[in-house]
């Protein structure tokens, strides 16, 4: 019996061994078959930490997409090799990725697999989405009553995220485990100034914008391409212009209704931009579409934003962006953060707000904002969280890591490297979050039918709270950080009348 199992012992040795040997010299073997042929390859690789995409753009591997349990590579043997040398699980999906687009598509318990299954070959499971391979150029149109969540997956690798001092600080205090740094790294007691900022959102106003959007004259829907979502950018560009903001059309296609952009100037720093942002477009295409929660409420954050913010003074600049074409893939947000990107804007963070008007079933109790970042955006998830509490908005926030969320606006922002966050009452799935709205892209999608509002208000105070922190107000301020003795000390003025005397305008030398 003894000898027996030596004997089994050895054998199965064997067998391992073989085995392995086997598979190297065939991930070895096709690596040279591969290189003798042509091309690159969609590769999925297995991550191993929040740090892998810095590790892998540092290393010149070209990553298109992250999500929270994998990297998706268009690479070639060199990349595949590195990828092994380092002890990365990495599979080929496609070796010929420029024949074919890929759609990311987020599926719901109500989502239509036959029209999935139709689109294309499905080549990837993962969580609540899945990978499918279509033809190039592949309209989103064929999924618009599908019920799911689509984006493209780019074939252009990500930017190195942009570094800034908040975040920095972030990073600092996470490395060091020291209590003291990490309270360093917040931002202290809340400033008066923003609280009186924050004091200043009214729910009427509110109220206002949102029925004046849902009603969506004369069309019934807010499509990109109808006259519906023309006339609310319209309507957008008009209010800032009431609020004496610099105001422009940004046409990125001339079948679809321009994105909205509007600026406020930094008095200090106008090189820093802080943006607020929601898309204005809807579904269904075919009217009855009020879209009052997907995303009316977005837009909505954005005017009361700068209805309240517009008449305070800011060292740093913001701008109010209401983008189109969300519905056909992010259409109007690619635009603007590649033209961003191109033009050399230095933008520190950006609050998109999606479907954050819904208020319905009560879970969780007490319900509350889902707030998703990737790892540069950790900072700006966990400042939107802290701005809640100091000034005293009445959101509950669930912020977390969640790069796997590609089918907002805040997304083309990650894929250029800057940071953003997205908030959202139900993350449908994503990342472990659930959560679900039922009236989705549907005619049902009404005011009424978003429940309570409170939460809807505190959701755009916290936003409101949170750009305001980031951008500094101010009323007087220096010029400079320091001054030499004897130097002559320059001021600047932020408020015209310095509300000493409401009743009288005032100057000051």
């Amino acid at each position: 019996m003894q000898v027996r199992k030596v004997f089994t012992i050895i054998a199965i040795v064997f067998i391992f061994m073989a085995s392995l040997f086997s598979t190297s010299a065939f991930a070895a073997a096709e690596i040279q078959e591969r290189k003798d042929g042509s091309g690159l390859y969609l590769l999925r690789v297995e991550r191993q930490g929040m740090e892998d995409l810095s590790t892998f753009l540092a290393s010149g591997v070209p990553v298109v997409m992250e999500m929270r349990l994998s990297l998706f590579v268009e690479g070639n043997d060199e990349h595949l090799r590195w990828l092994n040398e380092n002890g990365y699980q990495t599979t080929i999906l496609h070796d010929d990725p420029a024949s074919s687009d890929y759609f990311v598509i987020g599926l719901r318990s109500d989502s239509d697999m036959d029209a999935i299954h139709a689109l294309g070959t499905i080549l990837h499971e993962e969580e609540n989405w899945i990978l499918v391979r279509v033809d190039r150029d592949t309209s989103f149109e064929t999924l618009e009553g599908a019920r799911v969540f689509v984006s493209r997956m780019p074939h252009e690798a990500m930017k190195t995220p942009r570094e800034n001092d908040r975040w920095n600080k972030w990073k600092s205090s996470r490395q060091s485990g020291d209590p003291a740094a990490s309270a360093e790294s917040s931002l202290g007691p809340a400033n008066p100034l923003v609280q009186k900022i924050v004091d200043q959102v009214k729910t009427a106003d509110i109220d206002k914008f949102w029925q004046d959007l849902t009603d969506n004259p004369p069309t019934g829907t807010r499509y990109s391409t109808h006259q519906g979502c023309r006339d609310a950018a319209a309507y957008c560009k008009n209010h800032y212009e009431s609020k004496k903001l610099p105001v422009i059309y940004q046409d990125w296609n001339p079948s679809h209704a321009p994105n909205v952009v509007a600026t406020q100037e930094g008095g200090l720093y106008p090189d820093q931009i802080y943006i607020t942002e929601g898309h204005l477009d809807d579904l269904p295409a075919t009217p009855p579409a009020p879209g009052a929660n997907d995303n009316a409420s977005g837009s909505v954050t954005v005017l009361e934003s700068s209805q309240v913010m517009s008449c305070w003074a800011f060292k740093s600049t913001v701008k109010y962006l209401n983008v189109t074409g969300e519905e056909q893939g992010l259409l109007g947000s690619n635009y603007y953060a590649d033209d961003a990107l191109a033009k050399g804007e230095n933008i520190l963070g950006v609050i998109n707000m999606d479907m954050n008007g819904w208020e319905g079933d009560g879970i969780p109790n007490p319900e509350n904002l889902d707030v998703n970042y990737n790892g540069p955006s950790q900072w700006l998830g966990e400042l939107f969280d802290e701005c809640s509490v100091k000034y005293n908005t009445g959101l509950v926030v669930d912020d977390f890591y969640c790069p796997s969320l590609t089918v907002s606006d805040h997304y083309p922002f990650w894929q250029n490297g800057y940071p953003a966050i997205c908030g959202i009452t139900d993350n449908e799935g994503y990342c472990g979050h659930g959560g679900n709205y039922p009236y989705y892209h549907q005619s049902t999608d009404t005011i009424a039918n978003c429940g309570d509002p409170s939460l809807f208000y505190a959701a755009i105070r916290t936003s409101i709270a949170t750009l305001s922190e980031m951008a500094e107000p101010f009323k007087i301020t220096m010029t400079k950080p320091y001054y030499a003795c004897g130097a002559d000390i320059g001021l600047l003025v932020g408020d015209r009348d310095l509300n000493a005397d409401p009743g009288m305008q005032e100057t000051v030398t």
